[in-house]
């Protein structure tokens, strides 16, 4: 059988999974990349978007493949964009559309209305999407598999989810060629992860929902063993070519004894700078240490607010102040590169209070300071406690179920119309704030300067140029995969583009000469 991954232009690990339990079965897949030139997360421009627009070159990609079913693992900032193209794909072809990812798996009913999706995948996918390969493969499909809902004689099938895999170790190896040999931009990095699950339930993140459906298990936290990451990174690295690792991890060594382990071994054979994300309450002086012997050069922490208040109640973060500037201190004092990621925007607290908390970025400067404005996800619990809130209306609800009001920075979102003057200025000082020295960012702050900021300025220009020139190796991760990708595509479009309208002309001059 032959399974065609449509994705946007993130390497997406959930995807390269279950492309290795397909291929191990002995079924063919491909993945069909939109590069959304001037048209992502990080730069939007409608103009650019348009004269760049890949869809119709991924259409015929996919037509020309022609696939026995199709796929797309979908978070809820992409949910639009899959939507676009698989509306796209079934007007053209009548291929079976599978939607799987975050977003489906917390909003299956409303996912699978659409006229243009089959089925949908919740949670863990291995499992189900090869059992139903195998069915399409056999010409009968059981409608009762687990993890899947179907759509069958104008009803819907709603199937119950089957149990997590407790042993990590036991579900294939990443299917890294199915990114890496389809653009050179995937290869420009390399990333994994040592577990699944987190130990931590932040209202706003997916697993606050996530550990309720499945709260039946007693192993939703589960970790891969340090024989299996080491073997999958050294095996790896014989074919591609990389400076750093990634764990994508969200907290990552929590188990303080799987990390000594990690430590050694990784030390002893891989031997390679990584970045990796962790939580500032299992900081210890210990904990950075085993990450410093290991090898790490990077760390992303998440603070992501100063104010007990938010923490707790808005957050369901039990983190105090003097753990989070304990936490920088030490990963400081390792020489390790830290980045600190924050959230803002927060309902019912002023801009001018939320200023005040970063005092606490002048006593211990990090590396690079992250700034995010809330976002609200279906079904997690900080978008269900602000629907009983009224923070935003029905209307604007409805929008987040459906993947349209997702806040961010855009290089053409910002106008004095859909944001006051005072929120444009505090969010020029927020990107700014950590190349600016520790007594001068203090007195922004005390003197509440940032209001003299110019407000009629995009912020989304300044947090560019802030990436464009930072020097942390997170950073660069970034920018050498954005730079290849906009380099590969932009020169590839503009050279289909020609082609197609040339190709018309000569067509049509053949067809007069012949007539």
């Amino acid at each position: 059988m032959k399974i065609a991954f449509v994705n946007d232009c993130v390497e997406r690990l959930g995807v390269e999974y279950l492309s290795a339990v397909l291929k191990n079965a002995g079924h063919d897949t491909n993945l069909f990349v939109d590069p959304q030139l001037f048209n992502d997360v990080y730069i939007h421009s409608n103009t650019l978007g348009k004269l760049f627009d890949f869809k119709e070159f991924l259409l015929l990609q996919i037509i020309n493949y022609n696939p026995d079913l199709i796929c797309f693992s979908v978070d809820t900032e992409s949910y639009q964009w899959a939507c676009n193209i698989a509306k796209l794909i079934k007007n053209n072809i009548d291929v079976p559309i599978l939607f799987g990812g975050i977003h489906p798996s917390s909003i299956p009913e409303r996912v699978i209305s659409n006229d243009f999706i089959d089925i949908v995948c919740i949670g863990e996918g291995e499992d189900a999407i090869l059992e139903l390969v195998e069915n399409m493969k056999n010409g009968i499909i059981d409608h009762s598999i687990k993890n899947l809902w179907f759509k069958k004689e104008g009803g819907i099938v709603q199937n119950g989810i089957r149990p997590l895999k407790e042993d990590l170790d036991l579900i294939p190896r990443a299917d890294r060629t199915l990114f890496f040999n389809n653009s050179p931009h995937f290869r420009k990095g390399y990333g994994t992860i040592t577990t699944r699950g987190c130990p931590f339930s932040c209202n706003y993140c997916c697993h606050s929902y996530l550990k309720i459906l499945y709260r039946d298990t007693n192993c939703y936290y589960r970790q891969r063993s340090v024989r299996s990451i080491i073997k999958e990174i050294i095996d790896d690295l014989t074919l591609y070519k990389t400076d750093h690792i990634v764990f994508f991890d969200d907290c990552f060594g929590f188990n303080n004894e799987w990390l000594k382990e990690f430590s050694e071994e990784y030390h002893n054979t891989v031997n390679m700078p990584f970045i990796c994300t962790t939580y500032p309450n299992i900081v210890t002086e210990n904990y950075v240490k085993l990450l410093k012997k290991a090898g790490c050069c990077s760390i992303t922490l998440g603070i992501q607010s100063w104010d007990s208040d938010i923490q707790k109640k808005w957050f369901n973060r039990n983190v105090s102040k003097e753990t989070m500037l304990k936490a920088i201190e030490l990963i400081l004092k390792e020489g390790i590169e830290l980045v600190c990621d924050n959230i803002f925007d927060v309902p019912f607290h002023s801009h001018d209070e939320y200023i005040q908390t970063l005092l606490n970025y002048t006593i211990h400067k990090p590396t690079r300071i992250n700034f995010n404005q809330l976002k609200y996800y279906p079904n997690t619990k900080i978008t269900e406690y602000s629907k009983e809130n009224r923070v935003f209306s029905d209307e604007d609800f409805s929008n987040i179920l459906n993947g349209n009001l997702q806040k961010g920075i855009y290089l053409n979102s910002f106008s004095s119309n859909d944001k006051d003057k005072l929120f444009i200025k505090m969010s020029i000082f927020l990107y700014i704030m950590d190349i600016l020295p520790k007594k001068l960012s203090k007195y922004i702050i005390n003197n509440k300067s940032y209001r003299y900021f110019p407000g009629f300025i995009n912020p989304a220009i300044f947090m560019f140029f802030r990436t464009l020139f930072s020097r942390d190796i997170d950073a660069k991760y970034f920018k050498r995969r954005s730079f290849v990708r906009y380099n590969h595509y932009f020169w590839k479009i503009l050279s289909m583009k020609f082609k197609k309208p040339f190709k018309r002309t000569r067509n049509e001059e053949q067809r007069r000469n012949h007539n």
